[in-house]
């Protein structure tokens, strides 16, 4: 079997147990082409942000032997699974699950530990440009998931205060956020805070 058909199967199980989007399991479809184009390089330890099933974590350690990553996700079910699978593939020692809650882990050993932070679905803009950027050094990206709107739902005001600044490219079906200021010690919050924006 090969690498691109184990990782269809094991998206296919999460599927099957309720812990991923029952979309298409091609292997066009697992991410949006954007979030591998909008990695930066140099990113060499990656943060998915509520993997849930474990998409696009899995597919970026697929795609990205070098790199170092840990799947986020505050339901331990859902990162039972893909932990198996991990440990199967022999990723283990570049690839770790780490099951709680985005704010609390952002705020304790991993605050500012990656390059980048992918997030898909994780929720509304400002939740997510929250909870993702505790985790990303100064310099580092945020890369969301995000479909084709008619409005700017990412306020550079609100933004700014995060440390945030969005970035133009040409990243179809995502939207990147650079890191350019230290991060304000109150951040993230835990929740239910409010969106900030």
């Amino acid at each position: 079997m090969s690498d691109d058909e184990r990782l269809l199967e094991a998206l296919g199980e999460a599927q099957r147990l309720g812990t991923q989007a029952t979309l298409p399991c091609r292997r066009s479809s697992l991410t949006p082409a954007g979030s591998l184009l909008a990695l930066p390089t140099e990113c060499r330890r990656i943060a998915d942000v509520g993997s849930g099933g474990g998409v696009p974590g899995l597919v970026l350690a697929h795609d990205l032997p070098d790199a170092e990553l840990i799947l986020i996700d505050r339901q331990t079910s859902r990162l039972d699974a893909v932990d198996r699978w991990i440990r199967r593939w022999g990723w283990s020692d570049r690839v770790q699950v780490v099951p709680a809650d985005a704010a609390v882990a952002a705020r304790t050993n991993w605050r500012e530990w990656a390059d980048a932070a992918v997030a898909r679905g994780l929720g509304g803009p400002g939740v997510t440009a929250e909870l993702t950027r505790g985790f990303v050094r100064v310099g580092g990206v945020v890369i969301v998931s995000e479909p084709p709107s008619e409005t700017d739902r990412w306020p550079s005001a609100p933004l700014a205060d995060l440390g945030l600044e969005r970035e133009v490219g040409s990243w179809p079906g995502v939207v990147r956020l650079r890191v350019v200021a230290e991060l304000p010690a109150e951040i993230p919050r835990r929740r239910p805070a409010p969106p900030r924006f």
